[in-house]
C-alpha cells in the first residue's frame, strides 16, 4: 500500500516538474514576444505553453494532496 502511494506521488511530482518546465518555456517565449501588440502565432504558442504548464501544476498538486 505504501509503495502505491509512493508511485502515485512520484508521478504527481513528475507532472509538477513538467508543468514548471512548460511554464518556464512559455514565459520565456512570452517575454520574447512582449513587444508585439497583435496576436502572432508565437504569442499564441506562448499562451498555450503557459496554460499547459499551469494545468499540469494544478493536476500534480491536487494529486499530491489527495494521497
Amino acid at each position: 500500500m505504501a509503495s502505491d502511494v509512493s508511485i502515485v506521488r512520484r508521478k504527481a511530482l513528475h507532472r509538477v516538474i513538467a508543468g514548471l518546465f512548460l511554464l518556464f518555456i512559455g514565459l520565456l517565449w512570452l517575454g520574447a514576444e512582449l513587444g508585439l501588440i497583435r496576436l502572432t502565432p508565437a504569442l499564441a504558442c506562448s499562451v498555450f505553453f503557459v496554460g499547459m504548464g499551469l494545468a499540469l501544476l494544478v493536476i500534480g498538486f491536487v494529486e499530491m494532496k489527495q494521497r
